[in-house]
């Protein structure tokens, strides 16, 4: 996943981020995780990274240019997390295997939106500033404002 001009991303089955420079393809980072990883996205500004694993949970990663850090880690989900995006700097969304879309703001980030699928949330997708759309295994894409 692109970071910025330089840097790309990529998330493992191990649970790490491994980062790499784009033009020399060398690694030059790696952050370990805790589980296998399903989803992650880059905040706009490629100052922030997101990812989401198997046991449900999102972890924030920070400063991804100089000291990769953990701002963050929580429970999001209560199974595998399909999906996650950046729907503004600090706002996410994620999907999960609990049939839920949910939306979290802020540092701290809590929750302040949920929608219910009738299977698991494969795709969440920005769609402009007040909304987005979510797709399930149920066969149905949701609009959310």
């Amino acid at each position: 996943m692109r970071v910025s001009d330089d840097l790309f991303a990529s998330a493992s089955e191990d649970g790490t981020v491994k980062l790499w420079h784009a033009h020399t393809h060398a690694q030059i980072g790696c952050m370990s995780g805790n589980a296998p990883l399903r989803s992650m996205a880059v905040s706009p500004d490629g100052k922030t990274l997101v990812t989401g694993d198997v046991t449900g949970r999102l972890r924030v990663w920070i400063d991804l240019q100089k000291d990769p850090r953990v701002e963050s880690e929580f429970t999001a989900h209560r199974g595998a997390i399909r999906t996650v995006v950046f729907l503004g700097e600090d706002t996410i969304a994620s999907g999960g295997e609990d049939h839920l879309m949910r939306i979290w703001r802020g540092r701290p980030w809590r929750s302040v939106y949920q929608a219910e699928h009738g299977n698991f949330v494969t795709d969440v997708v920005p769609i402009d500033d007040q909304r987005c759309a979510s797709a399930s295994y149920d066969g149905k894409i949701r609009v959310h404002q």
